[in-house]
């Protein structure tokens, strides 16, 4: 056999010898995929088992819980655990000091590991995680589940997060109601206090209530803060921040405000001026303010047609004269508007038709 020749069969024989290798090599990596994928049942036993009962307690945001938890190899044949994978961020795993991963585990042996959680701030009252524990026996990988629970304390939060209450005319307190709420009886335990940072202006109390609704089986916590501004003038606004406590330790802050309207009340509110001959007549209306003067009464709008004039009554009441110097233009009632600071009043007037000779 000549030189070329010798070469295309050694050419020949290393391709042939490299496709048996990929194929080879091929059927390795899908015989070691994992078994679940092909829907091939695990050639080993594993059972991974809880050491403590379910915890019926329940856990506020912050708090940690630890569990034990052990790998146990059911079976005849050696099993690897690879790697142990959490299913959150909160969940933290460790084992003994003589452990390490990949860790083998014989027949009958076990593997002891720990799960620390910590309890999230937000989610639902059951609060449920998984470490996957992912094993290999036989050249088959599969994935086993380590499973806890958590009953997470609903905390006690104020509804609404702000108060704004208003006093109506001819009161000097305003009043109002924050209802502190919570999904487990627990957050109501202690002694609740709550305390304004302005206590001259502002009278605080909490009434307690009997729990009337139940979350995830679990009593629920209510109680309210009730808030008095005290000797609020018209047209003042006052403000604090109500600080509630459980046992001494501070749970949140209630911003309040407070104010009084100053009310502009005319009576009668609504003037008819009666056609006389086409001869100016005039009305009297008597406006009083809620608790404060009227020394900055203004006239915001009025019609063409109507002269106003007014003379102190008091110093929180004047005497309004309405008087008609022409015909009323439109067809239907018109406003007189008169503004003390910011509040406003109208006075509805009615003209009839005037005469046609």
């Amino acid at each position: 056999m000549n030189r070329k020749a010798r070469h295309l069969a050694l050419t020949f024989v290393t391709i042939v010898l490299a496709a048996a290798a990929f194929d080879a090599s091929r059927r390795l990596v899908e015989k070691r995929t994992d078994a679940s994928s092909r829907g091939v049942s695990p050639p080993a036993t594993v059972h991974v088992v809880a050491l403590s009962a379910e915890d019926e307690s329940t856990h506020r945001e912050g708090e940690t819980v630890l569990r034990q938890f052990e790998v146990r190899n059911r079976s005849s044949i050696p099993v690897t655990v690879e790697s142990l994978e959490p299913s959150c961020s909160c969940l933290a795993w460790t084992l003994d000091e003589s452990s390490a991963l990949p860790r083998r585990i014989e027949p009958g042996g076990v593997l002891p590991f720990a799960v620390q959680a910590s309890v999230r701030a937000a989610g639902p009252v059951l609060q449920s995680f998984h470490v996957g524990v992912r094993l290999e026996a036989g050249g088959t990988r599969w994935v086993e589940h380590a499973e806890l629970s958590l009953r997470a304390a609903q905390e006690l939060r104020p509804s609404p997060s702000e108060l704004q209450m208003t006093a109506g005319a001819g009161r000097e307190d305003a009043t109002g109601t924050v209802f502190l709420v919570a999904g487990d009886s627990r957050e109501a335990e202690g002694e609740l206090r709550a305390r304004a940072s302005d206590p001259a202006r502002f009278d605080v109390r909490i009434r307690r209530f009997d729990a009337s609704t139940e979350v995830d089986g679990k009593l629920a916590a209510r109680a309210a803060v009730d808030v008095m501004a005290l000797g609020l003038s018209a047209g003042e606004e006052a403000t604090c921040t109500v600080e509630v406590t459980r046992d001494g330790e501070a749970l949140f802050s209630i911003p309040v405000r407070a104010s009084r309207r100053r009310a502009l009340v005319a009576t009668p509110s609504r003037v008819s001026f009666d056609a006389e001959g086409g001869r100016a007549t005039a009305r009297k209306v008597l406006l009083e303010a809620d608790g404060g003067p009227l020394a900055s009464l203004r006239v915001a709008s009025c019609p063409d047609w109507l002269r106003v004039k007014w003379a102190a009554a008091s110093e929180s009441s004047v005497v309004l004269e309405l008087e008609r110097t022409a015909p009323a233009v439109g067809d239907g009632p018109e406003e007189l508007v008169l503004e003390v600071g910011t509040e406003r009043v109208s006075i509805f007037l009615e003209t009839p038709e005037e005469p046609t000779s």
